[in-house]
């Protein structure tokens, strides 16, 4: 990995974001390789073809670009097969939602170098997260990190279970459909959501999904 003139891959679906991000890096990393998509199947080209990416920079939300034959269908999942061909690679996921159970699915699931929030980036935070990455540091903005903490103070919405029947409830599923989604019996759903219920002191579904979205986890 050249720590100084890497070779980037960024992916963004909006154009003017995209091309911000590239005439900015190519400031700062005056003799690297840049390559650029707005969407999975281009990068996934890219990932595919090239002999060696260093940073890739991708946006969260890359929608109604679904990849059949890999089954990607966000950034999240772009960032995971990039990681799958180049396991040394810098994985800088930029995201514009705030909501506490999606971020820490990412931070779960794709484990990024780096983590931001789009109401957090300026041109010095991308350079410096970029920077502190290729060097082996973490880098999170504050409203990631701030996020994250809401989640460690609720051990229940640490477990997969419970945030999967959360967000199927969101959606507008009825209980039965979520047993037959998650694979569970209509008992153990019953008992799952009796749990949720009594985390957030609330009595109906409705008051639940309320209490959820008021402190920020949906």
């Amino acid at each position: 990995m050249n720590l100084y003139n890497p070779t980037f891959l960024i992916v963004d679906d909006h154009p003017m974001i995209l091309n911000s991000y590239l005439r900015l890096l190519k400031e700062k990393f005056v003799e690297s390789q840049f390559y650029t998509s707005e969407n999975i199947e281009k990068a996934i080209g890219f990932i595919d073809d090239c002999k060696s990416i260093d940073v890739l920079i991708v946006d969260f939300n890359l929608t109604k670009q679904i990849n059949s034959e890999n089954s990607i269908v966000d950034g999240a999942g772009l960032a995971f097969y990039a990681q799958n061909k180049f396991p040394k690679i810098k994985t800088i996921v930029i995201t514009g939602h705030e909501e506490a159970l999606i971020l820490y699915g990412i931070h779960k699931k794709v484990k990024p170098d780096g983590f931001l929030v789009k109401g957090d980036v300026t041109d010095e935070l991308l350079i410096d997260t970029i920077r502190k990455c290729l060097v082996g540091h973490n880098c999170y903005s504050d409203g990631v990190t701030n996020v994250l903490n809401i989640v460690a103070k609720r051990e229940l919405m640490q477990q997969d279970q419970y945030v999967e029947i959360l967000m199927l409830l969101d959606k507008g599923y009825k209980v039965q459909e979520i047993c037959d989604i998650v694979y569970k019996s209509s008992s153990t759903v019953q008992r799952m959501l009796s749990t949720l219920k009594k985390e957030f002191d609330v009595n109906d579904l409705s008051e639940l999904l309320k209490q959820v979205k008021m402190q920020g986890y949906i």
